[in-house]
Formats: C-alpha cells, sequence, structure tokens
C-alpha cells in the first residue's frame, strides 16, 4: 500500500468532537495525518485526543467556537505553533434548527445558523488562508450540504445557510486557484450524527459518518471541487426539481421534518 497523501501534514477539522467531524479526525489519523481537533467542548475533544493517541495517531486539540472569529483564530494558532503550518483546512462544525415562525425565535435561531454555519466556514479559512498564500500551496475544504439546492418547508435557516456556503467557497475557489491553493465544497445527504438523530421525516440514502467520512476523505484525495453525495439523494433532488408546483411543496413538507448531515 503506497503512502497515504494525509501522511504528515497538519490538517484542522472544526466540530471534532463528535458526529463527522469525530470521523474524519479518525480516519486521518489512522492515515498517518498530525490532526488539529477543534471543537466547543473540551471534554469531548480529551476523549478523541485519547483515542488517537491510542491508535499511534498524532492531535492536538483546542478549543474554539468558529462563530467567534478571535476565538477560532486562537485555536488556530495555538495548534500551529505546536504542529507547523496547516496544509489541510476542513471547515466541518455546523448546526442545524427548524427555522420557527414567531419574531423572536425565527430571528434567534437563523442567526446562530448563518453564524456557525456560513461565518464558521468563513472564520476557519481565514485564519489558515494568509499562511496558504504565502506557502503557495494549501486545500479549504467546507463541509455544507445538499440542503443548499433546495428549500426545504421550515429549514429555511439551514437551507439559506448552506447555500451561502456554496456561493462562498465557489468564489473563493476562483480567486485562490491562481495562488496553488485549492477549495473543495462538500454537499452531504443524511448522515447518522446528534445533527439527525430528532429526525422524523425520512432520510432518503442515510448513512454512516464512518462511510460519509471515508467518501469525502477519497474525494478531497482526488482533488474533487464541488462533491455531492449519495448518488441516490443527489437523483432525488434532481427529480424534485421537476415536479410540479405542488407535488414539490408536498415532498419537501415532509422532507423538511429532517435535517441533513
Amino acid at each position: 500500500m503506497g503512502r497515504s497523501p494525509f501522511a504528515e501534514k497538519l490538517i484542522l477539522v472544526t466540530g471534532a468532537s463528535s458526529g463527522l467531524g469525530r470521523a474524519m479526525a479518525l480516519d486521518l489519523a489512522k492515515a498517518g495525518a498530525k490532526v488539529g481537533i477543534i471543537a466547543r467542548r473540551a471534554n469531548l475533544l480529551d476523549e478523541l485526543a485519547t483515542e488517537i493517541r491510542a491508535i499511534g495517531g498524532q492531535v492536538h486539540s483546542a478549543c474554539a467556537d468558529v462563530a467567534d472569529w478571535e476565538s477560532l483564530r486562537a485555536a488556530v494558532q495555538q495548534i500551529e505553533m505546536v504542529c507547523g503550518p496547516a496544509e489541510l483546512m476542513i471547515a466541518n462544525a455546523g448546526l442545524g434548527a427548524p427555522s420557527p415562525l414567531d419574531a423572536e425565535s425565527h430571528v434567534r435561531e437563523i442567526g446562530a445558523m448563518i453564524r456557525t454555519n456560513t461565518m464558521g466556514v468563513v472564520h476557519s479559512f481565514a485564519a489558515v488562508l494568509p499562511g496558504m498564500v504565502d506557502r503557495g500551496r494549501g486545500h479549504l475544504v467546507a463541509i455544507s450540504s445538499l440542503a443548499a439546492y433546495i428549500p426545504f418547508a421550515g429549514e429555511g435557516g439551514y437551507s439559506a445557510s448552506k447555500a451561502a456556503v456554496n456561493a462562498y467557497t465557489g468564489s473563493l475557489r476562483e480567486q485562490v486557484r491562481p495562488m496553488g491553493i485549492r477549495v473543495t465544497t462538500i454537499c452531504p445527504g443524511f448522515i447518522t450524527t446528534p445533527m439527525t438523530a430528532g429526525n422524523h421525516g425520512s432520510m432518503p440514502g442515510v448513512m454512516s459518518a464512518e462511510k460519509a467520512s471515508y467518501k469525502i476523505l477519497a474525494a478531497i484525495q482526488s482533488g474533487r471541487e464541488v462533491y455531492n453525495f449519495p448518488l441516490v439523494t443527489v437523483g432525488l433532488l434532481r427529480l424534485l426539481n421537476l415536479l410540479p408546483g405542488w407535488l414539490l411543496r408536498r415532498v419537501i413538507t415532509d422532507l423538511g421534518e429532517s435535517k441533513f448531515d
């Protein structure tokens, strides 16, 4: 078996304390990467770091809320001081919640998702981008969602926050391409994580965090710019866009009870 392209590189993963972020951190450690794990919950980060070290992996952790720019920047600097410059940033931290209609809750919930899901990606990229520009290389990866492509009923804030991620990363990709920096946008469907644990609607194509991690890391290695998966859910979304409005509304109202990834 050949040497992993991740070996000995510092790879940062935000939202690493559970779900998909945790699965990716473990897989990267097994691939020989120096893994920098960032999340808000110190106890879960400590547990993950212990597990990574138990399998012989290299890991350094720092607590931060990606919605807080200064907190996130300090966490990245703390890890890079110990491990060297980051070659890859995976902006994975995310928040999902319904968009209620009463004014206070509507503003609060949607604002929280925009700050975490959209600005969290901006903050994560900004924390490593200057160094990557100076070195003339680097890779930025944003975990978005298939929810970015269709307005599920009751999930306006989540869908909007992920659609903004897609627009931002698409623009940034072209801006930094001449500088030797790659940008990848990952749009998963339903993944078995704490975020989807309370779903009551249907979840076509649902997969485990471990399987999703395998697919995402393979897409990163292959240099994909945009990776939408799984195919069954991607196909369903394409079909939905062909439906007449009355039928589309019935389907997305049902799916709107389920949060992606």
